[in-house]
């Protein structure tokens, strides 16, 4: 079994991500680096998103075959790739395609995959992180992702009860929803997941509270599920 050394892996990560490819940085020569005076403080406000996942449970992921749907920039995969045997990563914008097939191509461990050849394998893990915002009718979306693929186990991480009046990545990049074109990104709620996976066997939860200052925003909570079938 590998050794969870997370300070080692974001280590890893941010090297990656900063020296070797230029995704966070500033200046024109970065893809991300027209929004933020410190885009390290986006790549790890990125990365803490899967610390809380693979703390509570890395059987879901040492030594397992992952996918990791809507990878965005892969940031996740590539911190994954330390304990898997291997990850696969999909995600539907062409110009992340198109920078995570030159970022990975000499690996061993990551695969990058197009539309649709997902549905080819059996994953012992699925990884699903702030994608339900994303996909028009979310509720509808999920039921029938979790109908067709096969997997084991299934993680999804969505903020529950965020008003939205904008997309959420706030990148050039992203200028509407590719599912459906929205302008906004939806207001997901973790009662209606909770139906969409009636298939499933919930086997823990973790939330976190966020209190809110914003007009018109309640507090809401980031929620993590981890399913099996």
């Amino acid at each position: 079994m590998k050794l969870l050394d997370i300070r080692e892996s974001f280590r890893k990560v941010i090297e990656f991500y900063t020296i070797k490819h230029k995704v966070y940085g500033i200046g024109n020569d970065y893809l991300y680096g027209d929004m933020h005076n410190n885009e390290n403080k986006q790549l790890i406000r990125i990365l803490h998103k899967i610390t809380p996942i693979i703390k509570k449970h890395p059987e879901f992921f040492i030594d397992k075959t992952v996918l990791d749907f809507g990878c965005g920039t892969g940031e996740h995969t590539y911190f994954l790739s330390n304990y898997v045997n291997t990850i696969d990563c999909f995600d539907p914008q062409i110009i992340h395609y198109n920078w995570l097939n030159t970022m990975f191509k000499s690996s061993n461990i990551i695969n990058v995959l197009k539309e649709q050849e997902y549905l080819k394998k059996h994953y012992d893990t699925i990884l699903i992180i702030g994608v339900l915002q994303c996909a028009g009718d979310y509720k509808y979306w999920l039921s029938n992702f979790i109908d067709t693929m096969r997997f084991d186990r299934l993680i999804i991480a969505f903020t529950s009860g965020k008003i939205y009046s904008h997309i959420n990545s706030g990148r050039t990049i992203r200028n509407t929803r590719l599912y459906d074109n929205n302008m906004t990104d939806n207001t997901v709620h973790e009662e209606e997941v909770l139906k969409s996976t009636h298939k499933l066997k919930l086997l823990d939860s973790y939330h976190k509270y966020i209190p809110t200052s914003s007009p018109g925003q309640n507090a809401y909570k980031r929620v993590i599920h981890f399913y099996e079938r």
